[in-house]
């Protein structure tokens, strides 16, 4: 229910400039309500990363390449990442992750699998997500979630037509 306000007593000046705030108010809600939650930006990611890459290839064979990187102690706006894994190889056009994974405070996701232009293949496991770091997604809906997310979803197909199976 809208609640009438008014400065009845104040002079002309007083009252412009209540009015000029009760707009500016106006703008800044409706502003937000238009703004998209996104993640963060890769540039907002903060942390140390260490590992290694071995590249080799030659014109008959392409450019081959094997990584292992662990970080731990990250922070992505206002995600904390306690510890990442990236094993791999890259060959082909594909990349094999064997595993990826982020371990939150709780929570984890990991994925191992290949992932190419032609061909998509492997498996997402989510472990003790807490639905808490979802709310930015889903507060302008009204719903009050709460909980943990447990999933493992086998993905396949390719980039034009992936699919996943899971549940």
């Amino acid at each position: 229910q809208t609640q009438p306000r008014s400065l009845p007593n104040a002079d002309l000046l007083s009252q412009l400039k209540y009015f000029s705030q009760i707009a500016t108010r106006i703008a800044q809600q409706q502003a937000q309500q238009k703004e998209p939650t996104t993640l963060p930006t890769l540039a907002e990611l903060q942390g140390a990363l260490s590992g290694g890459i071995e590249v080799a290839g030659s014109l008959q064979s392409g450019l081959n390449a094997s990584f292992n990187f662990q970080g731990n102690n990250w922070q992505w706006g206002n995600y904390s990442i306690n510890d990442v894994i990236a094993r791999g190889t890259f060959a082909n056009g594909v990349v094999t992750l064997l595993p990826l994974r982020v371990d939150l405070n709780p929570g984890s996701l990991a994925f191992t699998g290949q992932l190419g232009t032609e061909q998509l293949s492997g498996q997402l496991r989510v472990a003790s997500l807490p639905l808490s770091l979802l709310q930015p997604f889903i507060e302008r809906y009204p719903v009050d979630v709460t909980g943990n997310v447990n999933a493992v979803a086998t993905l396949g197909g390719d980039l034009k037509d992936p699919r996943a199976i899971g549940e």
